[in-house]
């Protein structure tokens, strides 16, 4: 598997008048590899509370900025690497369950069904 490395820049807050805010970021395309800007709200602007508002903003340029690196928006699934899907988790456990000298229990039964 062929590693990209995505030039980008940093999300930022960016306040408008009226006291609306933007979120703005760039990020190359992997098609053209030209750097692209982006200029959302996601929904901001919609919570009244001034405070709330630039809070709920900074968390969402917070999570923008981790995913960044990783290709975001243009790679779909952000998989990093200290995330796994839920049915590899159990079947890791289970190997180490199983790996123990314990008696056999009715929990420790394989996820998937022998054939």
């Amino acid at each position: 598997m062929s590693v990209t490395k995505f030039n980008y820049r940093k999300a930022k807050l960016v306040r408008k008048p009226g006291g609306l805010l933007s979120i703005t970021y760039w990020q190359t395309d992997p098609k053209t590899g030209v750097l692209m800007r982006f200029r959302e709200t996601y929904n901001s602007n919609r919570i009244q509370d001034r405070s709330l508002r630039l809070r709920k903003a900074r968390q969402i340029i917070c999570e923008i900025n981790h995913k960044l690196p990783l290709g975001f928006p243009y790679v779909k699934s952000l998989k990093t690497r200290n995330e796994e899907s839920l049915l590899e988790a159990m079947q890791f456990a289970l190997s180490i369950k199983l790996q123990t000298d314990r008696k056999f229990y009715p929990s420790c039964l394989p996820l998937d069904p022998m054939p």
